[in-house]
């Protein structure tokens, strides 16, 4: 077993700081030191147990109860929790779907938008029903 020093993990022989975003995996940090917030979950770069500095980064969102960063749902890059009507926009290149009143209620993020949706903006906006196609 690979030791570090306090404030810091192994991960395959490597010592990573509990403050640092680069880097990181294995059971990771207990806790984060001020001005960091612990990541739960993985998705690309970030890995379970790291500690990154200020606010969680692209696809999550800081979870009181846990006091840490959870995935967002789906392809969400901004959310405000991980159901998908918390979706607040999606990641490049995709649509996030709504209602006929504008409001998020699956979470999808599509291109191209799907059948009787039209894209305007960042959003797929659904077709007046008296529409054939739109």
């Amino acid at each position: 077993l690979h030791s570090c020093p306090d404030g810091s993990y192994a991960v395959k022989n490597v010592c990573y700081s509990c403050s640092k975003s680069s880097g990181g995996g294995g059971k990771g940090c207990n806790q984060c030191i001020d001005g960091s917030v612990k990541i739960l979950e993985s998705r690309g770069e970030y890995i379970a147990g790291q500690c990154v500095q200020g606010n969680c980064p692209e696809y999550y969102y800081f979870d009181a109860q846990t006091s840490g960063c959870q995935l967002c749902y789906g392809e969400c890059v901004e959310c405000t929790g991980n159901q998908g009507s918390d979706c607040q926009n999606c990641a490049d290149g995709k649509y996030l779907v709504v209602d006929e009143y504008g409001e998020n209620k699956q979470g999808d993020c599509e291109n191209p938008c799907p059948d009787h949706y039209y894209k305007e903006s960042t959003t797929c906006k659904v077709c007046d029903q008296s529409c054939q196609q739109c």
